[in-house]
């Protein structure tokens, strides 16, 4: 690979300072110890994992003896170091394109591996499986485009088509002193380097040569974050000592009025992977010219207006533009739809020429089968066309708008990455994984332009909206695009006291019998019972509950208005956006708009806790109480009794529901929240195992006793109280005992099997670490592990234990490494995070001679795994360092109205 004189330079000044009397692996230690922690070779704390470091020392030492004969003045340490450091892609500070090298994730293109050898899916029924490692996509919040590889795309919204790619990149080097080189760069080796929003192609050519891409999804930029557009930048480097000339062409398909249908190894199977129908009679392109502009507009026969206005394919305009330089000229072509960038370089110049792309497709259509033009749904328009209108006619001058605010873009991006890149306090392989899990909010959102709501799938196989139990675990939409969540909350609020008595039947859990009698009727009920929480806000699972329509609750795999964790939740979010907004030096606007909120939110705060209670509650305690069916967001793990994980919501929900009376002056309701925290309060020690130092999974009052399994999630709710303001319901005593026994049991002994680094921690272990052998107990849930690892850390440094705060880094670093790393353990799940994950060599929980092996994730591109925001947040106590707080209230409001303004809450039967 051609490297960059500076590159270059650098790395052998650098190892000058290697001579023969320094050991390579403490040269190692103190000089790369991030990069060595970003390819897990040692642990968070410095220690070497299962011999990785010996092995990469003993073959760096190979390498360099067999190397010896023609470099015999280098000196043996020297050439280890180079050779290791060679076997773990060290590169510069900076790629060509300006990504930081270190909190940048990489990888080797063409991809070594795929899902059928490592991150395949564990479920046996059928779900979604698709053929390809994933990338970072360009688009902008609710306007997904692709990924940058162009054969990943989100264009049809709720659906992930993977296909042979749409668009072509092509370079030619030529030079006075070398032979023309040609290559095809969606084939081309070299690396791929990721930092959300930003993505890097390097390739392996004579000069330094590189691809970005990116689209504008700015923290606190409601508008640009919007956008559907993409920016494209060439970049290279002319290393040599005669000018150079580049050719870079890009061509794509004029994807006007295709659809999606179903996959080409069995096209009558409604779960196969979905194609392109590439349908395109009457498609054509025209070139235009805008100043020192050329550009491409891809259009449609007909009346574009009426198709825009009617159809639901895609359904709009595409333009691709660049602008001409002394050093660049830009040709297109319509035949191919090609446009073409010509550069030359002299001796020892760098350059980055932009190419911008907009899509104008500015309607949602959600449908029962999204492979038929003439199936049912529903229409909505996309948020950006409160900028652009909803003609469809804009794509040019969205293009060339894209060129003008670019640099803009571009600095605002790095300011806000520079943010987290420059804190020496946080770890690379952090800093990579907490802006690359933001990926899954523009590539499965939708953002409607009439009330400024804004919702995420919670994956791409539970095509739910907004899934509610899950986004209680996630951080990332409150601490940069607070607005979002704020809307998110009104609309639950909204919808709290829906009443849809349509029956209907839930769940798979019917075949299997699982519901004992008494809970048959569950199982064929209403869609929304009144004071339920929504689980979800619609989706696309083939019930026809389409998001935004004024109703809810598309999941259908169990009754959720039965569920004991979604009130609590909905209570503690609102408390949190609250005290959040509040917590960010009161920035975010004035008393009278916070009360606004409280005032909108508390009702159905009030409305939920109570219907719960009366629904579930225990009458003694007031407590919820799990039926001995899956009734909580572990929706195949049954309990009898009392579970910590509910308690500690329940308990932490009183007292933000109490304080929110208060506020608002009632009183009543302030004093009975007050008197039901106090009685429920002693079931803590009910559930606490004093010999194993944690709470047990359950404990039932009447005869199932108790269940002593270790969940890592028992201390949710503590979590919410902390990072709210709130006292927590255990002590700091009982929580660092049992968080240090989650670690050792689900953490520790679960990694052991199988002799692997760090995974994270799986969600249900017996107290000896034994495996629990139910489905999702066998599972290591990635936002469950994150909101634990935040605890930790939080609790940690609270009470100034260090070792809590050291395990806390470890649990992040476990989830880094299955997911991101390119360690023996990785799984390769990197932009299409899952659910949760097993460990490959545990044995099945349902056939113990069989080990999962590489069938080991559940549910990928999948919400939950935001919560590492939340371990952001708790290592800064909850003081956002971002700077989009000041005045954003009256920035956005021309263009983002308090939605539900002067409207009643829904409540309506059907």
């Amino acid at each position: 690979m051609a490297e960059s004189i500076q590159c270059i330079n650098q790395f052998n000044q650098m190892l000058q300072r290697v001579d023969q009397e320094i050991d390579p692996a403490s040269f190692l230690k103190d000089n790369f110890l991030e990069l060595l922690k970003e390819r897990v070779i040692i642990d968070t704390e410095g220690n070497e994992i299962n011999g990785r470091l010996t092995e990469l020392l003993g073959r760096a030492t190979e390498d360099a003896r067999e190397n010896q004969r023609t470099d015999l003045l280098e000196p043996l340490a020297r050439a280890i170091v180079r050779n290791a450091l060679r076997r773990l892609r060290y590169s510069c500070d900076q790629t060509l394109g300006g990504l930081p090298t270190g909190p940048a994730y990489e990888r080797s293109m063409p991809d070594a591996v795929t899902p059928a050898q490592f991150g395949h899916e564990k479920v046996g029924y059928p779900m979604s499986d698709y053929p390809r490692l994933s990338f970072l996509p360009v688009g902008g919040l609710g306007a997904p485009l692709c990924e940058i590889d162009y054969s990943t795309c989100y264009l049809r919204e709720g659906f992930m088509v993977q296909d042979a790619p749409i668009r072509q990149m092509n370079v030619t080097i030529t030079s006075p002193s070398a032979p023309p080189v040609r290559a095809n760069l969606n084939s081309a080796e070299g690396t791929y380097s990721a930092l959300y929003p930003l993505s890097e192609r390097t390739y392996d050519l004579p000069i330094p040569f590189s691809v970005t891409q990116y689209s504008p999804v700015i923290p606190g930029d409601y508008r640009s974050s919007s956008l559907p557009v993409e920016i494209i930048e060439v970049n290279a480097e002319n290393p040599t000592d005669k000018p150079v000339t580049i050719t870079f062409t890009l061509s794509q398909e004029n994807i006007l009025g295709w659809y999606p249908k179903k996959g080409k190894d069995d096209p009558n199977n409604p779960h196969g992977n979905l194609v392109w129908n590439r349908q395109n009679e009457g498609n054509y392109a025209e070139s235009f010219e805008h100043d020192n502009v050329t550009g491409l507009l891809f259009q449609r026969a007909g009346d574009n207006r009426q198709q825009v206005r009617v159809e639901a394919g895609f359904a709009g305009e595409i333009a691709i533009a660049s602008p001409s330089s002394e050093r660049a000229i830009v040709s297109a072509n319509t035949q191919n739809n090609s446009l073409t960038i010509t550069l030359t370089l002299q001796p020892g110049e760098r350059v980055s020429h932009p190419i911008t792309v907009a899509y104008d497709l500015p309607f949602y259509n959600f449908q029962y089968d999204p492979t038929n033009p003439a199936s049912p749904g529903a229409r909505m328009p996309k948020f950006y066309t409160r900028f652009y209108d909803e003609t469809g006619q804009n794509a040019r001058r969205m293009a060339l708008d894209a060129l003008r605010d670019r640099t803009q873009w571009r600095q605002e991006i790095a300011r806000f990455q520079n943010t987290i890149t420059d804190d020496p306090t946080l770890p690379d392989f952090f800093k990579q994984a907490l802006l690359n899990e933001l990926y899954v909010l523009p590539e499965t959102g939708i953002w409607e332009a009439t009330e400024g709501r804004f919702a995420y799938l919670e994956s791409i196989d539970y095509k739910m909206y907004n899934t509610s139990d899950v986004n209680s675990y996630t951080w990332a939409l409150l601490a940069l695009f607070p607005e979002l969540e704020r809307n998110d909350l009104l609309e639950l609020a909204r919808l709290t006291p829906l009443l849809d008595s349509t029956h209907r039947w839930f769940g798979t859990d019917r075949y299997a019998n699982i519901p004992p009698p008494e809970w048959k009727h569950l199982y064929w009920a209403p869609v929304k019972d009144a004071g339920a929480v929504c689980h979800d806000l619609g989706g696309l699972l083939g019930e026809g509950i389409f998001p935004f329509r004024n109703t809810c609750n598309e999941f259908n795999w169990s009754n959720a208005n039965m569920w004991i964790d979604l009130a609590p939740k909905f209570a503690l979010r609102a408390q949190r956006y609250l005290s959040f907004m509040a917590q960010q030096g009161g920035v975010s606007g004035t008393r009278t708009e916070e009360m606004d909120f409280l005032a909108a939110a508390y009702p159905a705060v009030k409305l939920a806790l109570d219907t719960l209670e009366r629904r579930w509650g225990e009458r003694a305690t007031h407590l919820p109480v799990s039926k001995g069916i899956p009734d909580w967001t572990y929706d195949t793990i049954s309990g009898h009794g009392y579970t910590p994980n509910v308690v500690t919501q329940w308990l932490a929900a009183l007292q933000a529901a109490q304080n929110m009376a208060t506020l608002l002056g009632d009183n009543e309701t302030a004093t009975r929240y007050a008197d039901w925290h106090a009685a429920g309060i002693p079931v803590l020690d009910l559930l606490w195992n004093n010999e194993g130092g944690y709470y047990n999974a359950f404990f039932s009052p009447t005869t199932e006793g108790i269940n002593a399994n270790v969940h890592s999630d028992m201390f949710f709710g503590d979590f919410y109280a902390s990072m709210t303001g709130l006292p927590t319901a255990v002590s700091d005593e009982r929580a660092s005992r049992s968080l240090q026994t989650i670690y050792r049991t689900n953490g520790e002994a679960w990694a052991m099997v199988g002799n692997h680094g760090p995974l994270g921690l799986v969600n249900l272990r017996g107290s000896n670490g034994d495996p629990n052998r139910t489905e999702q107990g066998d599972e290591g849930w990635t936002g469950t592990m994150l909101l634990n690892a935040a605890h930790q850390i939080r609790l940690g440094q609270q009470t100034n234990n260090q070792d809590l705060v050291r395990k806390g880094w470890n649990i992040v670093h476990g989830f880094y490494n299955v997911v991101y790393s390119s360690s023996p353990d990785s799984q390769h799940w990197e932009f299409r995070t899952p659910e949760g994950y097993v460990n490959p060599s545990d044995m099945r929980y349902n056939n113990a001679s069989r080990p999962y092996g590489n069938e080991t994730g559940r549910a990928p591109k999948y919400m939950r795994a935001l919560a590492i925001w939340a371990v952001y947040a708790a290592l800064k106590d909850n003081q956002m360092p971002f700077n989009i707080y000041e005045n954003k209230i009256a920035n956005v409001r021309d263009t983002f109205p308090l939605p539900f303004e002067g409207r009643e809450p829904v409540c309506r039967s059907y």
